[in-house]
């Protein structure tokens, strides 16, 4: 993470980038994603722990259900039954949703350490990669038209472009995640 006490330089970064950087608010902070391929998959899965950090303690209006809570269920029903429609094993499927569901717990509550457990890391993309790629293969209709050239189905998309470790991510299953 970079902060005020440490310099924003990097030769592979545009100038002009780190300009802008620079004029952010001085209790703004950067975190630098390791570029690997996995590097959407990464800062999506901390985007939500960060969420669950700051507010997952906090009620949703009329439910009377903690933010932490309700996600944790959603993820643990819904994510694991998108992904066996879609024809991943359970057992699998539920071993890299119980990784991600840790960090969630630890992240969600008010105590403890706050950092991703580095055995847990692939275990989190590989689960954000098989829904991305659940959520793409059950609403192929939909995604379909807009395929890159030399694809001919949904399936040899997500085979190809999705459910690998190490192939970045492109328009399709980051919108796929928003769904």
């Amino acid at each position: 993470m970079e902060g005020d006490d440490q310099s924003i330089t990097d030769d592979a970064i545009p100038t002009a980038f780190i300009d802008k950087l620079k004029t952010l608010p001085r209790d703004t902070l950067v975190r630098r994603i390791r570029p690997d391929g996995n590097c959407f998959y990464r800062a999506y899965a901390f985007g939500i722990l960060e969420a669950l950090r700051l507010h997952g303690q906090q009620d949703l209006p009329g439910t009377g259900t903690s933010f932490v809570n309700w996600f944790r269920e959603l993820v643990a029903k819904d994510a694991l039954e998108r992904c066996e429609k879609a024809g991943y094993p359970r057992f699998t499927v539920e071993d890299f949703m119980e990784a991600f569901l840790e960090e969630m717990d630890k992240f969600g509550d008010n105590s403890g350490d706050k950092e991703v457990d580095a055995g847990n890391d692939a275990y989190i993309v590989s689960f954000l990669r098989c829904l991305a790629s659940s959520v793409l293969k059950l609403h192929a209709s939909e995604y379909s038209p807009f395929l890159e050239t030399g694809y001919a189905t949904i399936d040899q998309y997500t085979a190809t472009e999705v459910d690998p470790m190490y192939k970045e991510a492109d328009q399709l299953p980051i919108v796929s995640l928003s769904r």
